[in-house]
């Protein structure tokens, strides 16, 4: 007697990498790799394939992953798949290396981008000497 096995495979809200099923995030501006502390830099990435993205937010961390363990992000947008615009602002009073990653939900299926360092140098301070 013949038997068949049928096994099901769902994948939800975990991480399959930068490119999987045609999927790809990336960045279409990315930000330059020295920023000034608390300054505005304008960046934008692209969600390729799919159809529903219902979330898409820059990650960063100053040790670890910021895919796995983000210090901070960016206010997730959600839409279709395309490009999304971010202001991307981090702030240090050393300078310092964060790391950046591009994170997208779509079909239900978390996508990163590849973790890119940033160098944030601080705004220099200002001392009175003698008062104006």
């Amino acid at each position: 007697m013949k038997k068949t096995v049928l096994f099901l495979v769902v994948l939800t809200g975990c991480y399959v990498g930068e490119s999987y099923w045609n999927i790809t995030v990336d960045w279409v501006d990315p930000p330059p790799v020295t920023m000034s502390s608390g300054m505005d830099y304008p960046v934008t990435v692209a969600v390729a394939g799919g159809s529903d993205v219902s979330h898409c937010n820059i990650h960063w961390a100053t040790a670890g992953d910021p895919r796995y363990d983000p210090e901070g992000t960016t206010l997730a947008q959600a839409g279709t798949a395309g490009q999304f615009n971010f202001i991307l602002n981090l702030t240090s009073t050393t300078a310092q290396t964060f790391y950046i990653a591009i994170h997208a939900e779509v079909d239900g299926v978390d996508y990163y981008s590849a973790v890119v360092p940033i160098t944030v140098a601080p705004l220099p301070t200002v001392e009175w000497t003698s008062l104006p």
